[in-house]
């Protein structure tokens, strides 16, 4: 009995401490960011840090009145705000910033990070130290890399999201298997990049496009994710298009699905692949190190626009040329990621894992030996039946 009474004055203090968090904000009170853009610019002739933040912005009145919805009351449009601040480091730019706005500036709902082309050609090791380290940045964020000005991107409209950030969220998100023209990069494998010799970093490029141009009207300009940043440890080093990138994906094992055209008969033939298995093998031979890749394509035919009862002979013939086809346009990839001096598709980071007393020499002098490591090839692709629900329309050649 007395050790319960002990038991219970123990516990009393406890209950009389006050509960809850103790550095607790209202939401009313945060700012939830939802993309970010680092990039940098001459102030008072003094290169700065420039930072952007686009949000929606905070009202009483919930946004824009756009129409009466179904139950009777005013319909909302959110409102896009779009501000930035610059300093000589980014905790100073981040400071200014949260100075002129009279809410807390909160990372943790923010999914987009945009680097800009000027930042990264001089090197992102600052900016991605500064966001890892933060308390409430997520590793989670997706990464992008733009090209051209930001004052077209910062102006652009969203075309199915309220703002900006979510629009290049639900674009980043939805694209998965739907073609291999872009692949999300977030924050952490940025970071890691930096970090492992043998693997640089790799981001998705967003650009703006005529809006009019592509709907028949004056809606401004959109935005679109295509192509890929590559980079040489922190430092961006080049672009790979929409169609290296399929190749690029393909590679480093990220495919979902893509598209190889060839010519047969004097029309082109489409070839979607849904299935790829991508492996890894070195080789020394005569002491040399070679690093071949053996690919698998599975896929259906798409587009056949002559008449054909597709006999195994021909579907043999077009697998050879989709084969050789497909091997050109990855070595074309491979070479293209040399030239630039990029080892984005890890080669390095390969040959530390099976060959570590090989690595411990070429590490010392990587990117010299890198573009002369022998890279090979092989694809074979098998065409597992065709999209087309009839034959064609089109006459025989007889006829």
């Amino acid at each position: 009995m007395v050790k319960k009474a002990l038991a219970l004055l123990a516990i009393i203090p406890i209950l009389l401490l006050p509960s809850g968090c103790w550095d607790r904000r209202e939401i009313e009170d945060l700012l939830l960011v939802g993309a970010i853009i680092f990039g940098k610019s001459n102030v008072s002739d003094t290169e700065q840090y420039r930072v952007s933040f686009i949000t929606t912005k905070p009202s009483s009145s919930g946004g824009e009145q756009v129409g009466m919805s179904e139950e009777g009351g005013a319909a909302q449009a959110a409102m896009q705000w779009v501000a930035s601040s610059y300093g000589p480091t980014l905790e100073e730019a981040m400071l200014k910033f949260s100075i002129r706005s009279p809410r807390y500036i909160y990372l943790a709902h923010n999914r987009i990070i945009i680097l800009e082309e000027t930042v990264a050609k001089e090197g992102i090791s600052e900016v991605v130290d500064f966001l890892v380290r933060a308390e409430d940045t997520r590793l989670r964020n997706y990464v992008l890399v733009i090209k051209e000005d930001i004052s077209d991107l910062l102006k652009s409209i969203p075309e199915f999201e309220d703002i900006l950030a979510g629009e290049l969220f639900s674009i980043l998100e939805t694209s998965i298997g739907e073609g291999d023209y872009h692949h999300p990069s977030d924050l952490n494998i940025i970071a890691q990049g930096i970090l492992t010799k043998g693997q640089d970093p790799w981001a998705p490029v967003v650009e703006t496009f005529s809006a009019d141009q592509a709907a028949g009207r004056d809606a401004g300009r959109s935005v679109i994710i295509k192509g890929t940043a590559l980079f040489r440890a922190d430092k961006l080093v080049g672009y790979l298009d929409a169609e290296e990138t399929q190749q690029f994906l393909l590679l480093k094992g990220l495919a979902n699905t893509g598209i190889y055209y060839i010519d047969s008969n004097g029309e082109k033939i489409s070839y979607r692949y849904e299935y790829a298995r991508t492996r890894r093998k070195l080789a020394v031979k005569d002491g040399q190190l070679n690093v071949d890749y053996d690919i698998t394509l599975k896929g259906l035919l798409q587009e056949v626009h002559f008449f054909s009862n597709l006999s195994k002979a021909e579907i043999d013939s077009l697998e050879r040329a989709l084969s050789v086809r497909a091997s050109t346009a990855l070595l074309e990839t491979i070479n293209r990621c040399k030239e630039l001096g990029s080892d984005a598709l890890g080669i390095g980071r390969l040959i530390h894992a099976r060959k570590p007393e090989i690595w411990k020499e070429y590490s010392k002098n990587w990117y010299s030996i890198y573009p002369e490591i022998d890279i090979n090839v092989n694809v074979k692709v098998q065409i597992t039946g065709t999209a087309l629900g009839s034959k064609p329309i089109v006459p025989k050649a007889s006829e």
